[in-house]
């Protein structure tokens, strides 16, 4: 999107700046101490700050899913 207007454009980027950390999560690479990595999702649960170790609001059955997928050799269609 571009805005040829300054105060509309300022608006808006202030809105999205204030709001951004309620809707979104902020990924974290952590290295652990025997050199393997995992993933951190740090973000707003329930309320409260919170931070994830599996992918927030996904069940069993589609973490699931998503590893069986990671499986097939279909990264070269993509």
């Amino acid at each position: 999107m571009v805005l040829k207007s300054p105060p509309i454009a300022n608006h808006i980027a202030e809105s999205f700046d204030s709001q951004i950390d309620k809707v979104a999560f902020r990924l974290e690479l952590k290295k652990e101490k025997n050199g393997s990595e995992r993933l951190l999702w740090h973000g707003i649960g329930d309320g409260e700050k919170r931070t994830f170790a599996q992918e927030p609001y996904t069940g069993f059955w589609k973490r699931f899913g998503i590893g069986f997928m990671r499986l097939l050799p279909i990264e070269s269609q993509i």
